[in-house]
């Protein structure tokens, strides 16, 4: 048996890459098993290596200064020699488990072999991949094969174009892989807006997401964080919040996203790239593409005239207005 999965597929985060072996003759003390392939990963030189046993069976590995529980990593190859007075009996079949990190880029797999020197030589032999979902990536289990997290659906619109008004922001996404609670949303270039940097409430959401957001007006930034059940990869979810527009008109804005994929496996998350935000751009409040995030239209009069009948003091007078403006005037207004 030679078997090998990895736990996380995402690009930067930390993985899980676990073995599965099983010798058809004795491995005597201070033997060494070779795992070759997997030197796109950035593993320690001296990496802790976690054995799953049959019970009452112990064994452990050591690395190059003899500590055990550990396997000495050079660059391209893993090493898990046998301690002194340890041994893997024929048949006996071995879980290895060690933590690694993914490279930043992206990679469509590798193939792993294991050979073995020692009492026997074993040559180098393919290793038997796993192909299931992990993080909502098909065939996430196969090592090496690393994907960037994106997002399938990101579009945002604003209820409010207009200057100095309340607008309420909404966005709607969904992304090709799970993220777990722990995970987090960055979107930037909200700019324009007269909201001041602090924790705020989101006004709606779906109950994976944080009510308590972080805004900063500098640079129009918000981090939203992921909880509970996490996102599901290929679900759409959405959340919305106010902001207070600006006192200038201005075009819209780019805006972006970047997130992070909380990592079960270890302190490195995965990674996206900085991906563009689809915006809306229809009609409001008479505003060409006013649904365009912070893009602000300050109100005015297209024409203001005002006459009156009689100039004559004491007498009855009719005055009359001729007011258009360049944008709806909803009730309520003044």
């Amino acid at each position: 048996v030679r078997n090998i999965e990895q736990s996380n597929p995402l690009r930067s985060a930390s993985n899980k890459i676990i073995l599965t072996i099983e010798s058809s003759v004795n491995i005597s003390e201070t033997s060494s098993i070779f795992i070759h392939g997997l030197s796109q990963l950035e593993i320690d030189s001296s990496v802790e290596i976690d054995i799953l046993v049959p019970q009452n069976f112990s064994l452990s590995f050591c690395d190059a200064s003899n500590v055990m529980g550990r396997g000495a990593w050079n660059g391209q190859n893993l090493s898990l020699t046998l301690c002194e007075g340890h041994s893997i009996a024929r048949a006996t079949q071995l879980v290895i488990r060690f933590v690694v990190r993914n490279p930043h880029f992206a990679v469509d797999g590798s193939n792993v072999s294991i050979s073995c020197i020692g009492n026997y030589v074993f040559l180098p032999a393919l290793m038997r991949a796993s192909k299931e979902i992990r993080y909502g990536v098909v065939d996430g289990s196969i090592p090496l094969l690393i994907v960037i997290p994106s997002l399938q659906i990101s579009v945002m619109n604003q209820s409010n174009p207009l200057t100095m008004a309340s607008n309420l922001i909404h966005w709607t996404i969904s992304a090709a892989c799970d993220m777990p609670s722990g995970s987090s949303f960055t979107v930037t270039g909200l700019t324009g807006s007269r909201s001041q940097s602090s924790m705020f409430q989101l006004r709606r959401h779906d109950t994976i997401f944080n009510s308590s957001a972080l805004w900063e007006v500098g640079n129009g930034t918000l981090t939203v964080f992921v909880v509970g059940d996490g996102l599901r990869a290929g679900f759409a979810y959405s959340l919305s919040f106010d902001i207070l527009n600006g006192v200038r008109a201005q075009a819209a804005p780019s805006v972006s996203s970047l997130f992070s994929v909380h990592s079960l496996e270890g302190m490195y998350d995965g990674k996206s790239d900085i991906e563009c935000i689809e915006t809306s751009k229809e009609s409001i409040y008479s505003v060409p593409n006013g649904t365009q995030p912070l893009l602000l239209h300050k109100p005015q009069f297209i024409t203001a005239f005002i006459s009156q009948t009689n100039p004559l003091a004491s007498s009855s007078n009719e005055i009359s207005t001729n007011l258009s403006v360049d944008c709806d005037v909803i009730a309520g207004s003044s």
